[in-house]
């Protein structure tokens, strides 16, 4: 999903607030790749691997997180769907920064309630990582939009109108 990238991006954003932590939640066949990645980099007190965690414990993380990122890429012309875990992320009141791959355009509206950033872009992911660490107000806009959009295009009633519309049809 091209943690790798946000793993390196990482490297950045410490230099501008040292006390930041990346916690990567769920498994994965790169996971030693990543730990492997973390120790050549020198982030083991920044990057923090959580491993699976249960379902109804998800929000939890969501919540408590100052911004959720999703860092997908393209492989083998497959990305991500619809990227529902940023539409959790932002159900929580979790600002978000995703790839501009996929369905995570769908979720994502570049600078209203998140940030869209080229896939596989270390840079880019932590410039806008920083600029939302940095910019309070910007977060809350995200925090606002992002329920915002998540109530009015993506809230279980609408989705269901849309399908009854759709059979209907």
């Amino acid at each position: 999903k091209g943690v790798k990238y946000l793993v390196k991006a990482m490297k950045d954003v410490v230099d501008t607030f040292p006390n930041t932590k990346l916690l990567i939640v769920g498994d994965g066949p790169e996971r030693s790749e990543l730990e492997n990645m973390t120790l050549e980099l020198k982030l083991t007190n920044v990057v923090y691997f959580i491993g699976e965690i249960k379902n109804t414990k998800v929000g939890k993380y969501y919540s408590a997180a100052d911004v959720f990122i999703i860092p997908s890429i393209v492989v083998d012309g497959h990305t991500e769907g619809l990227g529902v875990v940023t539409l959790e992320a932002m159900a929580c009141g979790t600002p978000v920064i995703g790839s501009n791959v996929g369905g995570i355009p769908d979720v994502i509206k570049d600078g209203y309630n998140g940030f869209l950033v080229p896939e596989k872009s270390p840079e880019e992911l932590s410039q806008r990582i920083i600029q939302i660490l940095s910019d309070k107000e910007l977060g809350v806009k995200f925090r606002q939009n992002g329920l915002k959009t998540v109530n009015k295009i993506f809230s279980w009633n609408i989705v269901s109108d849309k399908f009854i519309n759709l059979f209907n049809s």
